[in-house]
């Protein structure tokens, strides 16, 4: 029978999924419901506003490469303080904005905060805390990333429709406040015995590949998670041109913004998903099996003109959100050891990140430049099967010696 989890193993968790959601979901993934508010108060272009999200998307992936020697320097708890500090005032201060340039500064201290707070703090964390059940809880704080979308774009856009979006920023730093909360108050660590408690589950023995034990950025193991982590990065990017591909096609806005609305909520089932088909069969078997309902999403994307099947779809391919967060994290941890993931994972992540950013752009620019996003589409389905070929290939490398 397996044992239960006790009250700070209940607490570490919950102060990651609030570090989730407010690092990553109240700041990244909500950005886009004030580009047209306040390109228009601010008299710029959109294009303008939205670059407030590259800053942020930027600094948060460079942030991360620091964060795993900054939590060993200073403690996770300093770690998360400074990142509540740093989320909540430039949040607040994007509504004292009067022009571009106190915005983009804002939201430079909302990206450095995004980086100590995302996606390397909570893993890392949960990591230590949890020997078993390890994918089930990175899943589930890393479901509560899309969180903040699915649950209150609605209220964000009505409060920015009818009291402007300067109140729409301060909802947004209330909110960002009592998702930091948790963090705050409970004994948070970066390895439970130093709050006097132990991992849960039984500490499995590792085999200590040479990959492991003798780890190098340039040894084909990483070369190939690196390569396959980027194209994965890359390929979440397209959820952001969901609603302009159903209109590219002749389908209505309505359909577009069922399409992601539906690939939003799949984003937080997949992630739990997947985390609990790793427990039970292993990090690559889960990741076989969402980049395969990802193929098949694009699939359906790529030759469907019915709304039904285009908003399911787009669900399927929302797994990517699960692989790309959960799947890279779990893959490194046992390609290399949880002694190099502090090292391994920044890494991926900041260059993941930066080429994620990029992506976003360049397939519009593809839409200019053919006057349609079917080359995209099947762009993202090459890199599904070449992210499948390069992590097995990874595997192998990282386990043919012991």
């Amino acid at each position: 029978m397996k044992a239960k989890m006790n009250g700070k193993q209940i607490g570490i968790v919950t102060a990651m999924c609030g570090m989730a959601a407010a690092g990553i979901g109240m700041t990244l993934n909500t950005a886009g419901l004030f580009y047209t508010a306040a390109a228009r108060a601010l008299g710029c272009g959109k294009g303008a506003v939205s670059f407030t999200t590259t800053i942020m998307s930027m600094l948060s992936a460079l942030t991360g490469l620091f964060t795993a020697r900054l939590i060993r320097r200073y403690g996770v708890r300093k770690i998360c303080r400074l990142a509540a500090g740093l989320l909540t005032a430039g949040t607040f201060l994007c509504a004292a904005a009067r022009n571009l340039i106190f915005l983009y500064i804002c939201c430079i201290f909302r990206g450095i905060g995004s980086g100590l707070a995302g996606y390397v703090t909570v893993t890392m964390v949960l990591s230590r805390w949890f020997n078993e059940k390890r994918g089930f809880v990175t899943g589930l704080a890393l479901a509560f990333s899309g969180l903040p979308g699915v649950l209150f774009s609605g209220y964000l856009t009505h409060q920015i429709e009818t009291a402007g979006w300067r109140t729409g920023y301060v909802s947004t730093g209330v909110l960002t406040v009592l998702f930091c909360v948790p963090s705050l108050i409970l004994p948070v660590s970066l390895n439970p015995q130093t709050v006097g408690t132990e991992p849960y589950g039984k500490a499995q023995t590792e085999k200590k590949t040479e990959a492991a034990a003798r780890f190098s950025y340039r040894s084909p193991a990483f070369v190939l998670c690196l390569t396959a982590s980027i194209v994965l990065y890359m390929l979440v990017s397209f959820s952001n041109h969901l609603p302009s591909y159903a209109v590219s096609i002749k389908q209505s806005a309505e359909a577009g913004a069922l399409m992601l609305s539906t690939a939003m909520a799949c984003n937080i089932l997949s992630k739990v998903l997947y985390g609990e088909l790793a427990d039970h069969f292993g990090w690559f078997a889960a990741f076989i099996l969402s980049n395969g309902l990802t193929l098949a999403g694009l699939f359906g994307l790529y030759f469907s003109r019915s709304a039904v099947i285009l908003s399911v779809s787009a669900g399927l391919f929302a797994f990517t959100f699960s692989v790309s967060g959960i799947g890279i994290s779990l893959a490194i941890q046992d390609l290399f050891g949880l002694e190099n993931y502090g090292h391994v994972y920044p890494a991926v992540n900041l260059a993941g990140g930066v080429c994620n950013a990029l992506a976003a752009a360049l397939a519009g620019t593809v839409y200019d430049i053919c006057g349609s996003y079917q080359p995209d589409l099947l762009a993202g389905m090459v890199f599904v099967l070449f992210s499948t070929v390069c992590f097995g290939l990874s595997r192998q490398a990282a386990r043919q010696r012991k």
